[in-house]
């Protein structure tokens, strides 16, 4: 069998049986859900991994004992045995646990100054429900809301071009009824063509671009729900996903050519409206014609890809 399919199939069963255990307290262990979502990193030590295993001539025995090495730290650090509460940043609180005025909403506006034709926005969010959908004559229009931790958004203008930083300056994540009360709504200028950077460790994220002239779209997730939909006002769209364990879906206009390379470990894909060329490559049905052209790269480890046409 190979090594890689072991791991991971190995990780999976030992999540499935731990989650088994918890939820009908089968035995007196308890889940450190704050350990969970700070330690999402190692599963792209175990993708980075599985990538040099299948790419490479390195040893198999390297690669099943540095992989048994990051999956026995991740469960000792997760799993607490016996009954008492600990209080970690990470809390899946009732409703009634929390009080709605413990929120803080901020609110952010930096106007359009003359002679700008370019911006690239840099978000890093930790955790949070990422919303972009409507467009503004400003610059950027923003509004967050936090339980924890303040968001700082920062412009630096280099020539033509505007370089904006929003990052939330706190780690910590808070969930009420399933859903993360981090959230995040921005409203951009859509009259600038735009190349973005997101850092996302968990979280929901919504993304309209349909709207925006988008050159470069580069996301790094953990643990999220993504629901892009791709633009065809740019000559050229690159879009980059590295996502971890996530659910990610990409539209992309009839009216523009794609093509995917996608290289993903264990992860579900579904791509309609695209022609198989050799493994992990796919093109739009009009790849060949004329239009807008956009590439996307998906790296993905244990998530469920879907690529469509609208």
């Amino acid at each position: 069998m190979n090594s890689r399919k072991l791991i991971w199939g190995s990780f999976l069963i030992l999540i499935g049986l731990i989650l088994v255990v918890h939820n009908f307290n089968l035995l007196p262990i308890t889940i450190n859900w704050g350990k969970v979502a700070s330690l999402w990193p190692l599963l792209l030590i175990m993708i980075g991994l599985s990538s040099l295993s299948k790419n490479t001539s390195m040893n198999p025995w390297i690669f099943n004992g540095i992989a048994a090495i990051v999956i026995s730290i991740f469960f000792y650090q997760i799993i607490e045995i016996g009954e008492g509460n600990t209080s970690h940043s990470f809390s899946w609180s009732d409703s009634s646990d929390l009080d709605s005025a413990d929120l803080k909403t901020q609110k952010f506006n930096i106007p359009l100054e003359e002679g700008v034709t370019n911006a690239h926005l840099t978000f890093e969010g930790g955790a949070a429900e990422f919303i972009l959908k409507d467009t503004t004559s400003n610059l950027i229009d923003a509004i967050t809301q936090t339980r924890k931790g303040d968001y700082v958004l920062e412009k630096v203008r280099t020539d033509s071009v505007d370089d904006i930083k929003m990052k939330l300056n706190s780690n910590q994540i808070k969930i009420n009824n399933g859903n993360i009360e981090n959230q995040v709504e921005v409203k951009l200028n859509p009259n600038l063509k735009w190349s973005f950077d997101f850092e996302i460790g968990a979280g929901a994220i919504d993304f309209d671009f349909s709207k925006y002239i988008v050159n470069k779209i580069s996301l790094d997730a953990g643990a999220a729900s993504v629901n892009m939909k791709l633009s065809d006002k740019a000559s050229n769209t690159d879009v980059d996903i590295n996502a971890g364990a996530s659910s990610v879906t990409l539209r992309v206009p009839k009216s523009a050519r794609c093509r995917v390379q996608m290289d993903a470990v264990l992860s579900s894909e579904d791509l309609t409206g695209f022609t198989k060329k050799t493994d992990g490559y796919y093109e739009s049905d009009n790849y060949n014609g004329k239009g807008n052209l956009i590439n996307i790269t998906v790296d993905a480890g244990m998530s469920s890809v879907t690529i469509e046409r609208y």
